[in-house]
């Protein structure tokens, strides 16, 4: 797995969200129909692989609505930073070489 977080740009936020609680909505129209947490491309198709993508603490947030985030767990630290996991991840038996990726879009509202 790899870590990845989204860390907020200070001077584009109307609310510090330093310390703050946060609504997280991550949307992707791309994803495994067995294992929605799996978000897919159009390379998955040759590749079979997608990304097994979740917050650090492994809870589901693709396509599952607003996740409501508090402030110094250890998903959403007290900087405002939200962190997610990311793996690859075979979504058939037989795996190919190419690219292994997924698009999602986020939305977060500091509280």
């Amino acid at each position: 797995p790899v870590d990845i977080a989204l860390v907020p740009d200070i001077s584009t936020c109307s609310t510090s969200p330093a310390g703050s609680n946060a609504m997280l909505n991550v949307q992707s129209a791309q994803t495994d129909e067995t294992n929605t947490n799996v978000v897919t491309n159009a390379d998955t198709a040759t590749t079979n692989v997608g990304v097994l993508f979740q917050l650090a603490s492994g809870t589901s947030v693709v396509n599952t609505g607003s996740v409501s985030l508090t402030s110094g767990g250890g998903d959403l630290d007290n900087t405002g930073s939200i962190h997610f996991k990311a793996q690859p991840y075979a979504v058939a038996a037989t795996i190919a070489p190419g690219i292994i990726g997924g698009v999602v879009t986020y939305t977060v509202a500091y509280l």
